[in-house]
């Protein structure tokens, strides 16, 4: 019993110094490019008919970064290197359950957002665009239970896409 403890923290041991050894990195965990120390933040763009899903990115991309590193965030535009923000570019709603032949009993929304890092010149520096994610919610016979059930699954969808967004910007460099 005590030799198969052993050899299993010798293995755990090894497993770790092994990915410490080969420069192993949590996704999201590199640098920013061009040297860039301090971002801002600005309201995304919304291109779609579902209004306030601008203000949820924006949000949930300054809790991520603050999750992070919350050193990054500029407090202003005049003191950061460089401007992220970008555009809510689509949200589509579909069916994906049914009660009877006419009622939905849940729907799935997928929310696609576009990314740019640029410099203050406006030189873009980074972009990702069309980073997509979906949730699904129930529908109510309450409107407003419905409504909101939408927009609790348009929050954790860009949740997601925002920290997919930040892996994707900081591994590339």
């Amino acid at each position: 019993m005590r030799m198969k403890l052993k050899s299993k923290t010798i293995y755990l041991l090894l497993l770790i110094l092994g990915f410490l050894g080969c420069g192993y990195q949590f996704p999201g965990a590199g640098d920013f490019p061009e040297g860039v120390s301090q971002i801002y933040i600005e309201v995304f763009e919304n291109k779609t008919s579902e209004s306030g899903v601008e203000n949820i990115v924006t949000r949930n991309l300054i809790n991520e970064f603050t999750l992070r590193e919350e050193k990054i965030l500029a407090n202003s535009i005049n003191t950061a290197d460089a401007i992220l923000g970008g555009a809510v570019a689509n949200i589509a709603i579909r069916t994906i359950a049914t009660k009877g032949e006419e009622s939905a009993s849940q729907r799935r929304v997928t929310v696609s957002v576009d990314f740019k890092l640029r410099k203050k010149d406006g030189k873009v520096i980074w972009a990702a665009n069309k980073i997509t994610d979906n949730e699904a919610y129930a529908v109510s016979i309450d409107k407003n239970a419905t409504e909101a059930n939408k927009r609790i699954a348009i929050d954790e969808a860009s949740k997601r896409i925002v920290e997919r967004a930040l892996n994707r910007l900081t591994d590339d460099f």
